[in-house]
């Protein structure tokens, strides 16, 4: 049997944005916040499936369904919020940042995708479909000053809200895991609109 492919749809950044994130990661790292394995802005993206286990025959099967799922879907505004962190700010483990924009259409977007590529073998998690972008995970080994910086700093921060895009399409990567960080291949892209 093929080893299966680390696989997931997601919406892509604009330039924009990511520029926002760079800052802010700057300004974390100033501020002491080391032992923080930060996301490479070049593949920094908003996720709304992710497949670990997909088989390499499915590839296809899931970019078609995964067309047919938005054929109808219109394009639809985002921008990034506040800065937070999972599972919460007194015992952080991951730094994100957060969505807003058209959430309706947003969660629709990804509920639709769901029910066109379950049936595939790629079942919904369970923790369900929270948006953010992930900029940084925290090492274990974390010493505790850096540790106690991080809830003030999150406190702090401002929002990032006045930074909007629209997202046209959606964007199919696989992601092989190197100890450099992920290295992604674009396996395709679904437009939104099809049908007009």
């Amino acid at each position: 049997m093929d080893a299966t492919l680390r696989t997931f749809l997601a919406v892509d950044l604009p330039p924009g944005a990511k520029a926002a994130l760079a800052s802010l990661i700057a300004r974390l790292k100033s501020a002491g916040l080391n032992s923080v394995r930060w996301v490479n802005l070049d593949t920094i993206h908003l996720t709304l499936k992710f497949m670990p286990e997909t088989r390499p025959s499915d590839v296809e099967r899931i970019l078609t369904a995964s067309k047919q799922a938005l054929r109808s879907t219109q394009p639809f505004p985002l921008f990034l919020t506040r800065l937070g962190a999972f599972p919460n700010l007194r015992s952080p483990r991951v730094l994100w940042v957060g969505v807003e924009g058209d959430l309706p259409t947003l969660q629709h977007t990804q509920s639709t995708l769901e029910s066109h590529v379950s049936p595939l073998g790629y079942p919904s998690d369970p923790r369900g479909f929270n948006p953010h972008i992930t900029i940084g995970r925290l090492r274990d080994s974390i010493p505790p000053q850096s540790r106690s910086l991080i809830e003030p700093l999150i406190e702090s921060e401002p929002s990032l809200g006045n930074l909007s895009w629209t997202a046209k399409e959606l964007i199919y990567i696989h992601s092989t895991l190197t100890p450099q960080g992920p290295i992604y291949r674009t396996l395709g892209s679904i437009p939104l609109n099809l049908s007009s």
